[in-house]
């Protein structure tokens, strides 16, 4: 068994003792794509298995004609705030919903009444480094409806809770849901409050706290190259690769979406890693070139045509 220190939701520590679990599933909650793997415990331990990364399974989503191990980290919310769609689903529907005709009789939706639901994307920067940052953090939708931030992400943890669940009984029968360690990752350069706010979505998300473990994304990295064939070795001619010595520095450099992650660890002679410098980094992932990209257009076009766009005219140019 493996002990840890875990903070309530009244933010009291506690000890938790983290058991072996028959499966651990990981859940990778990014700022522009999220996506789950899971493994079972045996194989895992089983120091005989080769290739272990063949053991571990992963979905892929289905984005029109293209297939991905991720999927958007988009939430579209119902008119009454149910959930509705997660994912590559949530904006083909709301880009539906969008372009619906508002002269075609058959429609389910007229124009512009997509504006009624809630749809949220690209909002986990909301958690970095946000001094205000409380249980009843407001959060705007794409059409600047407010909304209870907690509740969006617990909405979208427990999505894909419910997927991680569906997709391990497709493959192992009697598995119970008490039979999962679930894992989920965060930025390393992420303040304790914004941590225990995505412990705290995770659990009002059907996740016991008993069975939740909070990674830190560059150390999980970091893990998986201690365990790959990353030392290149050259005799007679011949290159073969093995795994790094004791003494072995690397950096990893996590550039995600919303943030870039850069920690440099040291390989130690009892197998274990040392974080010799601290996690750097900020708010400089991907989102900020569209970022920019919208700030030019608006230059160009002022900000009242590039906000009608964005409000009106929402799944009607393909």
């Amino acid at each position: 068994m493996t002990k840890m220190a875990a903070a309530n939701p009244e933010g009291e520590k506690k000890e938790v003792v983290l058991d072996k679990k028959l499966l651990v599933a990981a859940i990778d909650f990014g700022t522009t794509y999220s996506g789950f793997a899971y493994m079972s415990y045996n194989d895992f331990a089983d120091k005989t298995t080769e290739n272990k990364d063949k053991k571990v399974s992963a979905p892929k989503w289905s984005s029109g004609q293209l297939l991905s191990q991720k999927t958007a980290t988009a939430l579209l919310l119902k008119p009454d705030k149910s959930f509705a769609y997660f994912g590559f689903e949530a904006e083909q529907k709301y880009s539906s919903l969008a372009s619906a005709d508002d002269e075609d009789d058959d429609a389910d939706i007229r124009f512009g009444d997509h504006t009624k639901w809630y749809f949220f994307r690209r909002f986990k920067m909301l958690l970095h480094s946000n001094p205000e940052l409380r249980r009843d953090t407001k959060i705007l939708d794409e059409s600047h409806k407010e909304l209870n931030a907690m509740l969006v992400f617990s909405e979208c943890i427990k999505y894909l809770k419910n997927e991680i669940y569906k997709h391990i009984n497709k493959e192992l029968s009697g598995v119970k849901s008490t039979d999962i360690r679930y894992v989920l990752t965060v930025p390393a350069i992420w303040d304790e409050d914004s941590k225990q706010f995505m412990e705290e979505a995770a659990v009002q998300a059907g996740i016991p706290l008993e069975q939740l473990c909070i990674a830190l994304e560059p150390e999980a990295a970091a893990i998986l190259c201690k365990e790959l064939a990353l030392e290149r070795n050259e005799a007679d001619g011949v290159a073969s690769f093995s795994k790094t010595k004791a003494g072995t520095k690397f950096m990893v450099a996590d550039l995600g979406g919303g943030t870039a992650d850069i920690t440099v660890f040291e390989r130690q002679a009892d197998d274990s890693l040392e974080e010799i410098s601290p996690a750097s980094g900020g708010p400089w992932g991907g989102t900020n070139v569209d970022k920019e990209f919208e700030i030019f257009l608006k230059s160009l076009l002022t900000d009242k045509v590039i906000d009608v766009f964005k409000s009106e005219l929402t799944g009607r140019i393909h």
